[in-house]
């Protein structure tokens, strides 16, 4: 039972993120644009430069609370199901849980950049990564404790 609820889980979640990174893309105002315009209009290869200018807006009130917890929360746990379902599905060692999802994270940036699906930002990834392994270290204590090794 639990395994049939995993697949459909999986499913599910791989068709939503197919949807929120590459149906629902937010790159068509600038189609228009050469590749090199829209690189530099929006692609952040800076790290933390999106979230410090979340930071900056808020402190001088040019934006709401509501889009940088939209962003950079969505960024966080986004990944969280994907830790559950490799956790779930495969008994891999930590370091190679972070490469595989890295790769895979780093993959789908690339693809909305050429795609011009989205964008790519560092700052996406980092998030991504923090919420993934969060997510696979919560797996690891709740697979720890029950299996009583605590």
């Amino acid at each position: 039972m639990k395994k049939k609820f995993l697949i459909g889980f999986s499913i599910i979640y791989v068709l939503f993120l197919i949807f929120i990174f590459f149906i629902k893309g937010r790159g068509g105002v600038l189609s228009g644009a050469s590749f090199k315009e829209y690189v530099s209009m929006m692609c952040n290869f800076i790290p933390f430069k999106t979230i410090g200018d979340y930071i900056i807006a808020l402190k001088e009130q040019r934006m709401n609370l509501i889009i940088p917890l939209g962003n950079l929360g969505g960024n966080f746990i986004i990944f969280m199901p994907f830790a559950y379902i490799m956790h779930s599905f495969t008994k891999i060692k930590e370091r190679y849980f972070l490469l595989i999802t890295f790769i895979i994270i780093l993959i789908i940036e690339i693809i909305q950049l050429f795609t011009r699906s989205g964008s790519f930002d560092i700052d996406d990834l980092i998030l991504n990564m923090l919420g993934a392994g969060f997510a696979y270290l919560i797996c690891m204590k709740m697979q720890a404790k029950k299996n009583n090794t605590l």
